[in-house]
This record gives C-alpha cells, structure tokens and sequence, in this order.
C-alpha cells in the first residue's frame, strides 16, 4: 500500500447487514430525539433518568468498545507500532468512561464518596466528571467536552477527511485507526442536538439533551470498536487533490 492512500485505506469493511442495522437505528433514533424534544417530552426524560435505560446502554457501549479495542491490540504487542499504541489509548479511554458513567461503581455498590472528593464535587459522587474546575466550579464542563467530541468527530473530521488529501496521507502514515462513515454520522447527530432547550421551557430537566447527546457518541464509539474487528481495508489510490 503507497503512502498516497486513501481514507478508505484506513476503514476496515463490514457486513452489509450491519450497515443497513446501524442508518436505520440512527434514522430511528434522529425521530426519536426530533419527538422527544418537542412533541413527547415525557418519554424522553424518563429514557434519560439517573441510571435508566440509555445510561445503562451508555456503560454497557463503552464497555464493549473498550475491551474490544483492548483485545485487538494484543495481536500487535509483538509488533508494537503507532496502531498498537491507538488501540491501547482507545481501549483505555473507553473503559474509563464506563467506570465514570457508573461514578466508578458506586452506582451499583452504594459506597459512601470520601469526604475530599464530597467537596469538590457538583453532585457528591465519585467521578472525574464531576469534579469542580477552578476556572468554572459549578459548570458541567464534561457536558461542554461531550458536545465538542461530537462536533470534531461528527462534523470537522468528516470535513477534513474530504477536503484535505495532505491531511489523509498523514492520519494514513500515523496508522491512525479513523471512526468508519456510521460513527461520524452518530456523532453528527450528537453534535446538531440543541444544547440550550431547556431554557425555552419544553424540558422538565435541563441534562435531557446532554443525556441524549451522550447515548449518541457511546453508540458511534461502539459501531467504531464493532468497525476495527473487520480489519483494515485493502484498496489503495492516490487521493485527489
């Protein structure tokens, strides 16, 4: 494979069957987010409850999407490489996510929060993502976090992908292991969410739309983990441009 690759280089194939399982799900999921935020708003902020349907597919996603990174990466450990160091950082990133999103297991354990982390936290649990930062000790800065991994995966990198071959040829050269189509189209939707709904009055709770933003960037980092299981592509051309 030259070095003058493609995007497509870097995007392991899939069954069809998955392909038309995931658009028809987000195709779903888009209505389903239009409704619950204007016309059914009940049904939204229960799926978004503490600990309630989407919270608990929210761990479960990441969890899956950790360990499968994790696994993949143990057939590199002889070769090493920038590929086997992606998948480790992945798989790691993703399995902290899970462990945050159930504040470390206290959601199921019912521990008491040490009296340090108590202080410093918004809602007293264990978790990173709560924590208060000086520059903005009340604000939900994880939430702020969220919605840009949305916008930069959902909508720059797809931008970047298509406009930029200088780009594509060194995301190819670093091995970077790049979100298939699906994964940017889920973070896509996460990312055109509206963020300030709350305040017009149509939701009892202002974090439904956070909450729905977050189901939507664990499903495309899922579909991305489920992606590199297939393997690497082989096609190879030069890029226009």
């Amino acid at each position: 494979m030259s070095a003058d690759a493609t995007t497509e280089d870097l995007l392991p194939r899939v069954p069809r069957a998955v392909v038309i399982g995931l658009s028809l799900a987000l195709a779903v999921w888009v209505l389903l987010i239009a409704l619950g935020l204007t016309r059914f708003q009940p049904w939204a902020t229960a799926l978004t409850a503490e600990n309630g349907v989407l919270a608990t597919l929210t761990v479960v996603a990441y969890l899956a999407a950790g360990l499968t990174m994790l696994r993949l990466a143990l057939p590199s450990a002889s070769s090493g490489g920038p590929r086997r160091r992606w998948l480790l950082l992945l798989g790691a990133s993703f399995l902290f996510i899970a462990a945050e999103e159930t504040d470390w297991g206290q959601t199921y354990l019912k521990y008491d929060t040490p009296e340090t982390i108590r202080r410093s936290s918004t809602q007293g649990q264990v978790s990173v993502h709560n924590l208060k930062l000086p520059l903005a000790p009340e604000a939900r800065w994880a939430n702020h976090a969220s919605w840009l991994l949305t916008v930069l995966g959902g909508i720059a990198l797809p931008v970047l992908l298509r406009f930029g071959p200088c780009a594509r040829r060194r995301l190819w050269r670093w091995q970077t292991p790049l979100p298939p189509w699906i994964s940017q189209a889920w973070l896509c939707v996460g990312a055109l969410i509206p963020r300030d709904v709350f305040l017009l009055g149509m939701l009892p709770r202002g974090n439904v739309p956070s909450e729905l933003r977050e189901f939507s960037l664990a499903v495309a980092v899922w579909a991305y983990a489920t992606w590199r299981t297939r393997g690497p592509g082989t096609r190879s051309e030069k890029p226009s441009g």
